[in-house]
């Protein structure tokens, strides 16, 4: 299992656990309009993604 992230501009934030039917289970899906939460996953994703770019 592994969950799926979405970020809509200005405080959207999609939350859902795709692939779970594979193994038959509920899905879960969280829509929140919240600025916190979608500066948060937005902070850590930015790092993440400058810090392991690859490089050509």
């Amino acid at each position: 299992m592994h969950a799926k992230l979405q970020l809509w501009s200005p405080s959207y934030v999609l939350e859902t656990s795709s692939n779970l039917r594979s193994c038959q289970c509920v899905e879960i899906v969280s829509l929140t309009n919240d600025r916190s939460l979608f500066q948060w996953h937005n902070g850590w994703l930015t790092k993440f993604f400058t810090t392991n770019t690859i490089k050509i």
